[in-house]
């Protein structure tokens, strides 16, 4: 399943990624939805208090070393693309834990994602895709930040010295300025939308990530991953078209 690309050490992390993504998405959903009937400025002052925010605000935190200590592994279009596969486990969750459909749609996007990844191992329409916009240049330059800071305090090691040379390269800032508007903007976003389909949108920043790691990494974009993303964007698709054709709970 894994290119020459995944060590052990990377799969781990991979792994341990998915899980600390999965739970904390489910937790920052629920917290979203908690409140939903009040005005926005007291929605946000009651999530605040909310026990899930801070729960999903944690992996999150925890994530942020993981996903960086896995990019700095491996290069960041196989990385992003790996990523991706949190889309399918959210989606298995979301189903058990919000009762969101599982819809032929759904269920083949899910398919094409899961394929595409094993190969490289309430309101308007404008108003999601503005939404989804801003949050995909959020996240790309959260991606690309992630990755000049993991390359630039390599080697590896589970120490304070490698936090510290991490503490000392500014793009390890800019990754978390951009993590936090992507945050809002994620927050907004699952006010209204089901959480599975939601995230997999929010995935569309692959596109935007594996043309920059060419222009700006200098990594090669080969068959293997051109054809890896087009699957994960064929299912994305499948998602976005399900989520207009039925409703979020079965």
């Amino acid at each position: 399943m894994f290119s020459a690309d995944i060590t052990p050490l990377a799969a781990s992390l991979w792994v341990a990624n998915s899980l600390l993504d999965t739970v904390g998405q489910l937790s920052l959903k629920r917290a979203a939805v908690e409140h939903n009937d009040v005005a926005e400025r007291i929605r946000w002052q009651r999530m605040a208090q909310a026990p899930w925010l801070w729960l999903g605000l944690g992996c999150f935190a925890v994530e942020f070393f993981a996903w960086l200590a896995f990019l700095s592994l491996v290069p960041l279009s196989t990385g992003v693309l790996l990523g991706t596969v949190n889309i399918v486990a959210i989606m298995i969750a979301g189903r058990f834990a919000f009762r969101e459909a599982f819809t032929p749609l759904r269920v083949t996007g899910m398919l094409l994602i899961s394929t595409g990844v094993s190969i490289p191992a309430g309101r308007s329409g404008r108003s999601y895709m503005l939404g989804f916009l801003v949050l995909m240049v959020f996240d790309a330059a959260a991606q690309i930040s992630v990755k000049l800071a993991g390359t630039q305090a390599l080697p590896l090691e589970l120490s304070l010295d490698w936090i510290l040379r991490l503490a000392t390269h500014p793009w390890v800032y800019v990754a978390i300025a951009s993590y936090l508007g992507a945050f809002f903007t994620w927050m907004t976003i699952l006010k209204h939308a089901p959480i599975g389909p939601a995230f997999a949108a929010s995935h569309l920043e692959i596109v935007v990530v594996l043309i920059l790691s060419h222009s700006l990494l200098g990594e090669h974009i080969g068959a293997i991953q051109l054809v890896g993303s087009t699957l994960i964007l064929g299912g994305i698709v499948c998602l976005g078209i399900s989520e207009s054709r039925s409703p979020a709970i079965a």
